[in-house]
């Protein structure tokens, strides 16, 4: 992860088969066939807003970035890095399946 003093940023690679920018775009919206991804997404922007989200950035032969962005603000430390992190915990075997 990276933080500085407006932002932290979490980011999860992998070097798999990848993925398509229209696959990893689906994964985000309700067309999509799961929503653990998505329902993240969603919270992340409810709770601090529409510039802070869920970005994936994949190529195809290459793997795939998942970035997690959220303010770095001292109620967020204590109180929503941990629901947070859960809720990833949560989305992870999701999307393995997904990028299989």
């Amino acid at each position: 992860g990276k933080e500085d003093d407006k932002d932290i940023r979490f980011a999860v690679s992998d070097n798999g088969v990848g993925m398509t920018k229209e696959q990893a775009e689906l994964i985000l919206t309700a067309d999509s066939k799961g929503y653990g991804v998505r329902n993240v997404n969603e919270r992340i922007k409810l709770y601090y807003g529409a510039e802070y989200a869920v970005c994936i950035d994949s190529e195809v032969g290459r793997g795939t970035t998942v970035t997690i962005h959220f303010p770095n603000q001292t109620f967020i430390k204590n109180q929503h890095v941990s629901e947070i992190i859960d809720i990833y915990d949560e989305t992870v075997p999701f999307y393995n399946n997904v990028i299989r």
